[in-house]
């Protein structure tokens, strides 16, 4: 089903449909995909919608919504999936005759919006582009305080090695306002004041942390991944992550083996029991970016995806995107077994 010019649609007629699709809000890639449509068919005026649709998730945060809801790309998806998804669940649209004038006038309105949406999309795009750039030097600058050796108590935990990840010799604070980002290093005291102070983003590294840096195809750093000693992972605010891994091992060589794993300790694991390369994604989201980047990298390698296997999570996230990447790539999908009982 498709949203047409000849079939005009209202966001109240949005808001009704969401309705009817209260638990697709607890699945990720049906979240971003709704969100993605509504902003691209409204712009911001749907965000308020989206967010209160949003709230059904136990776990809803608005601060993270509102990031998400910046990294929409104009016209990745339409309202259709909204509708056929609200329809299959009960929700009937109320049938309209409309003029000739009416269609006139609904088509001039939402032209008029389109380029206006279009318009803040580009001006939107030019600003995330900037925001790379000024993160990747920070990533860099990062890494040139850190160590190729030191010790991890997560890495301790998972009992895993550290292959190309970094270590911090120093405390260091990453400090973020609305133009720029800067770091603090050694003595930091000072820079949590200001940050506090101004109302500044702020990320606090420090000795003892796993630093994986982030890369792209030509391997250049854009952004790091911080793994605490709690396991808590963390990227630089306002950073590219889609697409950018890290490898673990050589580089696969012909039609040699070649992994991709989500997190740091899976990859590092599935590296020590076969000494395959082994490519971090670092979530699951990012499967199949990384995947297609990969496949550009290595065309004959053999490749598998070592899925999490989120069974206890709503549409198992980990083994669906591990399934869509391996599509997209003709790799296989390989699945953790815990308990002895097979799995495909």
């Amino acid at each position: 089903m498709s949203v047409s010019d000849f079939e005009p649609t209202t966001l109240e007629e949005c808001i009704d449909a969401l309705g009817y699709v209260r638990d697709l809000a607890n699945v990720r890639d049906d979240w971003i995909k709704i969100g993605n449509a509504l902003k691209s068919e409204f712009g911001d005026l749907a965000f308020d919608a989206w967010c209160d649709w949003s709230s059904n998730y136990p776990k809803f945060k608005a601060t993270e919504a509102r990031v998400v809801w910046k990294s929409f790309k104009f016209g990745k998806n339409s309202l259709g999936y909204l509708f056929k998804r609200a329809i299959g669940s009960g929700y009937s649209r109320q049938k309209r005759e409309f003029t000739a004038e009416e269609k006139q006038r609904f088509a001039v309105e939402r032209a008029t919006r389109m380029e206006a949406i279009a318009a803040q999309a580009e001006i939107d795009e030019r600003e995330e582009l900037r925001w790379h750039a000024e993160i990747a030097r920070i990533s860099c600058e990062i890494l040139t305080h850190t160590k190729a050796v030191g010790s991890s108590v997560y890495l301790g935990k998972k009992r895993v090695s550290a292959f190309g990840v970094r270590f911090p010799v120093e405390p260091m604070l990453v400090l973020i306002d609305e133009e720029k980002a800067w770091l603090v290093v050694g003595d930091i005291k000072d820079g949590f004041a200001a940050a506090k102070k101004n109302g500044w983003s702020v990320r606090f590294i420090k000795p003892g942390d796993v630093l994986v840096p982030l890369r792209d195809a030509a391997g250049a750093v854009w952004n790091v991944q911080i793994i605490n000693k709690g396991g808590k992972k963390l990227f630089l605010k306002h950073g590219r992550k889609a697409g950018l891994f890290h490898l673990i091992g050589e580089p696969p060589v012909g039609s040699s083996a070649l992994c991709i794993a989500e997190g740091y300790s899976t990859a590092a694991s599935v590296h020590m029991a076969n000494h395959w390369p082994v490519v971090v994604a670092v979530d699951c989201n990012n499967l199949p970016p990384v995947a297609v980047t990969v496949r550009g990298m290595f065309p004959d390698a053999v490749m598998i995806i070592c899925a999490d296997d989120d069974r206890e999570t709503e549409g198992n996230p980990g083994l669906s995107k591990a399934t869509e990447a391996a599509a997209l790539v003709g790799a296989a999908v390989c699945i953790p077994n815990f308990d002895g009982v097979a799995r495909g």
